[in-house]
């Protein structure tokens, strides 16, 4: 299903704005020479497509999907049978602020690390406007939320031609994702990868242009900015727990020195709505 949303002059004084919604839609092939007056975000819920952007090929499978900025060319197409895309359009003067406050400074594909929490937002927008249309306060500040999951549990896709040639990448990435949690280190990944160490380590940073430790905190850190936007009750502590630092002290370290903010700090700047 698709919806097109016509902000009232009310909403359109909003910072943030839905003009596009869209669910488990059976994607056609879409070639845009001009792009679009405002952003897109696409999430992959089924089947595998190609995502083209500054001459760049991206495969776009499960998990995946890409942001596109305003006016600018893409094109974009399934390659099996059931490619099936969820997404959102939105616009107002907060959209580029936010996305360039948490890190998503141009169009490009993403891989997402957790879809379903991804997938129950927008499922939630939508639901929401459906029963409510004309709350658009209430949209807006679902679309907000969103947006901050979405920055904070993205990492950038490889190319095409990188992609086919990147086992050891996924199965790093994959194995951090169901262990952050736990006290890792390279040789608990390089033994469940069924790598040495120095070949993991070499090949990771020769595809990802970082290396594997670096990758790891990066990911713990965005999964702690995302609980901190939606919890704003919950401990310092407990989040840091979560996230694999048993000891919150260096959690703090660790947070600030990415951030260049504490975790509280963050938290209380990132209070749009």
């Amino acid at each position: 299903m698709i919806y097109t949303l016509y902000p009232s002059p009310y909403a359109r004084a909003l910072p943030l704005q839905v003009v596009l919604l869209g669910s488990n839609h059976s994607q056609e092939r879409v070639y845009r020479p001009l792009g679009l007056t405002f952003y897109q975000c696409f999430f992959c819920r089924n089947g595998m497509g190609e995502f083209i952007i500054d001459g760049k090929r991206q495969i776009i499978r499960e998990g995946e999907g890409f942001l596109i900025f305003p006016g600018c060319q893409h094109e974009y197409e399934a390659i099996s049978n059931n490619w099936k895309l969820d997404f959102i359009g939105f616009t107002g003067p907060l959209s580029r602020i936010l996305l360039e406050q948490l890190g998503m400074t141009e169009s490009a594909a993403y891989h997402f690390y957790e879809k379903d929490i991804l997938g129950g937002m927008l499922d939630q927008i939508i639901i929401h406007y459906e029963n409510y249309p004309e709350d658009e306060i209430g949209i807006s500040s679902r679309c907000y939320e969103l947006l901050l999951s979405v920055t904070s549990l993205t990492s950038s896709l490889l190319s095409k031609e990188v992609y086919e040639n990147s086992s050891v990448v996924h199965e790093v990435i994959g194995y951090i994702e169901k262990n952050f949690k736990k006290n890792i280190n390279l040789d608990d990944i390089a033994n469940a990868c069924n790598y040495s160490k120095p070949h993991l380590c070499s090949q990771f940073k020769a595809e990802m242009k970082e290396t594997i430790n670096n990758f790891l905190t990066n990911f713990r850190v965005n999964k702690a900015k995302i609980d901190l936007m939606q919890n704003p009750t919950k401990k310092v502590y407990e989040i840091a727990k979560e996230c694999g630092y048993h000891d919150t002290s260096y959690f703090c370290k660790v947070f600030r020195d990415r951030v260049g903010q504490t975790p509280d700090e963050y938290r209380k700047s990132k209070r749009y709505y």
